[in-house]
């Protein structure tokens, strides 16, 4: 679980200089709320697993970018958090398929990226 992770992926990245984290296997549920996975200097962007165990996606955005947009997407495999920065005209998204995972997912992910 990343929750457990958090205090060594602030250590990693304590000085700020990433623009972005992208973080798949999260392991993140409903019942984890945002300020639990808060990190000083970025804000959490994620996509959830409720029904499955593993997977999931977490993204952190410097404090200093402004998303514009965001959206999550999640399917029976699949996990997928999207952010839009118009300052820099820039989509971020974070992936998560686990190994097996069918073909047909991936184009549904692309799709809601269009």
């Amino acid at each position: 679980s990343s929750r457990w992770k958090l205090p060594y992926i602030e250590k990693l990245y304590a000085g700020g200089s990433c623009p972005f984290i992208a973080i798949t296997e999260s392991w993140l549920k409903g019942h984890i709320s945002d300020a639990q996975v808060a990190m000083k200097g970025y804000q959490p962007y994620r996509s959830d697993r409720p029904d499955r165990v593993g997977g999931g996606c977490l993204m952190y955005v410097h404090d200093q970018l402004v998303v514009t947009d965001s959206d999550h997407y999640e399917d029976k495999n699949n996990n997928m958090v999207v952010c839009y920065v118009k300052s820099c005209n820039t989509v971020f998204a974070t992936i998560y398929s686990p190994p097996g995972a069918e073909s047909s997912g991936w184009k549904n992910l692309f799709g809601k990226l269009q």
